[in-house]
């Protein structure tokens, strides 16, 4: 039929990520299912559905809020709260409420989410720990850190039981664990998690990606803090030389791991590389950052005391460069 052709080809759009021609017969398809169908049918919820979230791709994000909530209105008066496309309408909404900062409302839709997909699906099913994961992370934002933790400690056995350790699912919750049981100050912990993520990323992702140079320079930061310098100082060597290799010399993330191995060459003695690499560092965060940044200050900052061979600072300072610590 002439509304199949539309609806399939409307798919082939959106596959192609042509959004507009999508939305365009989208419409055309909503607009006939009404017609002839009714707003009830579940062949109309599932046209209202796919508008809504080609309207979301698009930007069109009040849009898409308001046809996606008409949509799960419908779908639980008429399928009923607990099916699944009404609990799929409902976990799009508490994404796209969160993004429009409304943290309170995404929570709550979020946590009845979490649990009518246990009741429906089951604690092991991939949506449900997905929902788990999305609810952990919202908790972190609204300062409930302990709920949080507690249940991103469940993603994490979840994942490895259901996806395996090797999935990047269950090696993102772990990512998230180690973080937030740093700021809980399980220190230990969160070393250990640390270095399984490390080692998890370089099997699953190779040495050179990204997530991998980023979780060995957390991985160091966190080893110096326990006094473990030898290790810390041969892994930001690394991190150093994979950095340069991958992103180039002029690259934030490459600049900070340089200044951090600079401060810790001098703490071993090693005053000629300290300087020589902290040098570096000045030349390279002038012509990234300018000469007035912060990041330029304090390497510059770094680098006279040395000179004038004055006692040490304090600390290791903090830098921006590196991303992906608090957030992957």
């Amino acid at each position: 039929s002439t509304l199949v052709s539309k609806s399939n080809l409307a798919s082939t759009y959106s596959l192609m990520g042509r959004f507009r021609e999508a939305a365009e017969r989208q419409e055309e398809v909503l607009e006939t299912t009404k017609k002839q169908l009714g707003e009830e049918h579940p062949s109309t919820m599932i046209s209202m559905n796919n508008l809504a979230c080609t309207w979301k791709k698009l930007g069109r994000d009040v849009e898409a809020v308001e046809l996606m909530e008409s949509c799960w209105e419908l779908r639980t008066r008429v399928l009923g709260a607990k099916h699944p496309h009404t609990i799929s309408s409902m976990c799009y909404l508490a994404q796209w409420w969160k993004d429009q900062g409304r943290d309170d409302d995404a929570v709550e839709m979020m946590k009845r989410v979490v649990e009518l997909r246990k009741e429906v699906l089951g604690a092991e099913n991939s949506k449900t720990i997905n929902s788990m994961y999305y609810l952990a992370r919202w908790w972190k934002d609204q300062g409930r850190d302990e709920e949080a933790v507690e249940l991103m400690t469940r993603c994490v056995e979840l994942d490895t039981k259901v996806h395996g350790a090797e999935h990047t699912d269950t090696i993102t919750s772990m990512h998230y664990l180690a973080q937030w049981w740093k700021d809980q100050r399980r220190d230990d912990e969160a070393v250990e998690m640390m270095t399984r993520y490390v080692e998890l990323n370089t099997k699953v992702h190779g040495a050179k990606h990204t997530d991998t140079i980023n979780s060995m320079h957390y991985l160091a930061r966190r080893w110096k803090d326990q006094g473990r310098d030898e290790e810390a100082v041969e892994m930001m060597t690394r991190c150093v030389e994979l950095y340069t290799k991958v992103n180039g010399a002029k690259q934030l993330s490459t600049i900070t791991s340089m200044h951090f191995l600079s401060i810790w060459w001098k703490d071993q003695g090693r005053y000629d590389d300290a300087i020589e690499m902290m040098t570096r560092c000045v030349e390279l965060f002038t012509k990234v950052h300018g000469a007035e940044h912060a990041d330029t200050k304090a390497s510059l900052s770094w680098l006279e005391h040395w000179k004038q061979d004055e006692p040490d600072l304090e600390g290791d300072d903090e830098m921006t460069g590196v991303e992906g610590e608090n957030d992957t």
